[in-house]
């Protein structure tokens, strides 16, 4: 809770994503409740290129109670293209293209929104489509 003083700083915002994983529900859970505060709050571009391991994972559903937040977040945090070798290398960001065929249609829209995000472009709903881009970077 107190690195959410420190929204100005990239260190902050990366520590508490890192934390996302925790095995302690209670850490885990406060994490993900300080970035969606600071998401909120105080949104601002943040270089996740140190954290991307930890996305990818959290992309990849280890933290399924997070994940809609962690999505969130990456979007108002401006997420950088760049990042998307690095989350999508062998078969990674796989709850993004679960999230194309959810029912629920805010999720179908935020994996959507961040699939866009990394690639610059939008294939709609199609997963096929996404899983092709994903293997071609």
């Amino acid at each position: 809770m107190i690195l959410t003083n420190f929204a100005d700083r990239d260190a902050a915002w990366l520590a508490l994503m890192e934390a996302v994983r925790d095995k302690d529900g209670r850490v885990n859970s406060a994490a993900i409740q300080s970035l969606i505060t600071l998401a909120k709050y105080v949104p601002r571009k943040v270089d996740w290129k140190s954290a991307a391991p930890t996305i990818r994972h959290i992309l990849n559903g280890t933290n399924l109670f997070a994940l809609q937040h962690t999505i969130r977040t990456l979007l108002k945090t401006d997420v950088s293209l760049k990042l998307a070798r690095e989350i999508f290398k062998d078969d990674g960001g796989r709850m993004l293209f679960v999230y194309l065929r959810a029912e629920n249609e805010e999720r179908k829209q935020l994996g959507r929104d961040l699939l866009k995000r990394f690639s610059g472009k939008d294939f709609g709903a199609n997963e096929a489509d996404w899983k092709r881009w994903a293997e071609t970077i």
